[in-house]
């Protein structure tokens, strides 16, 4: 009785489109950018969430959040904010080429929540040998999966880490970090488990990091404080 009266509110405030106001999407280079109007969701609970090909919802909390890239955040008229990498986590990737995103919107007491699903797709091409992003709370690099030419400052990391990722089975793959006393290396479920990202699509590779990792490193760029990790 429980689940069938929880899906019957479900299906009774579900809405096909969120209603007129409440948000503005753009499409920013690398970003869906997404504003929800702050009068809609005022002194109302509500939540962010957003689905994956099997229609599961995943709530934007702020772990989830970090991990699969996406930034939520206020602007200074209380106006919610919700940027997401065209890499994020649930993301419909089409080649590398087009990208969609499903956020669900609700707001309301639990009872009588009401529910919105946006659908918004943006289009990034041509893309860089390597590009980096970094965000409130998370930063991201995604390559080329043919590894690109770099600067002759790093080619001896490169070459550093072969010796290390050859020990291992050929079918294990594992994720060698430069840090200033030396190298760590770890297999793809360590990194895992230590909160990073790691995803490959048609053709790149890409590395997420929480700015809180271990094997990040703080540097002073020009005299500005900045977070580092090279892998």
């Amino acid at each position: 009785l429980t689940l069938l009266w929880t899906l019957f509110i479900t299906d009774i405030w579900m809405q096909p489109s969120p209603p007129e106001g409440l948000l503005q999407g753009h499409c920013y280079g690398r970003l869906f950018w997404i504003r929800l109007n702050a009068s809609f969701l005022q002194d109302k609970p509500w939540s962010l969430g957003v689905t994956g090909a099997a229609g599961d919802v995943y709530l934007l909390t702020p772990s989830f959040a970090t991990e699969c890239g996406y930034t939520v955040s206020h602007d200074p008229f209380g106006n919610v904010l919700v940027r997401a990498s065209v890499m994020a986590c649930m993301v419909v990737n089409e080649g590398d080429d087009l990208f969609s995103l499903n956020l669900q919107i609700q707001f309301g007491p639990m009872e009588r929540a009401s529910t919105y699903l946006h659908t918004m797709s943006c289009s990034y091409f041509p893309w860089q040998a390597r590009e980096i992003l970094c965000e409130q709370n998370y930063m991201e690099v995604s390559v080329q999966r043919v590894i690109p030419g770099i600067e002759n400052d790093y080619n001896e990391d490169w070459m550093a880490a072969v010796p290390s990722a050859q020990e291992a089975e050929n079918a294990i793959w594992q994720v060698v970090f430069h840090l200033s006393e030396g190298m760590e290396t770890m297999t793809v479920n360590e990194t895992l488990s230590n909160h990073y990202r790691i995803d490959t699509t048609v053709s790149r590779l890409l590395l997420r990091a929480p700015y809180n990792a271990t094997e990040v490193e703080l540097l002073l760029v020009e005299n500005v404080p900045v977070s580092s990790i090279r892998s």
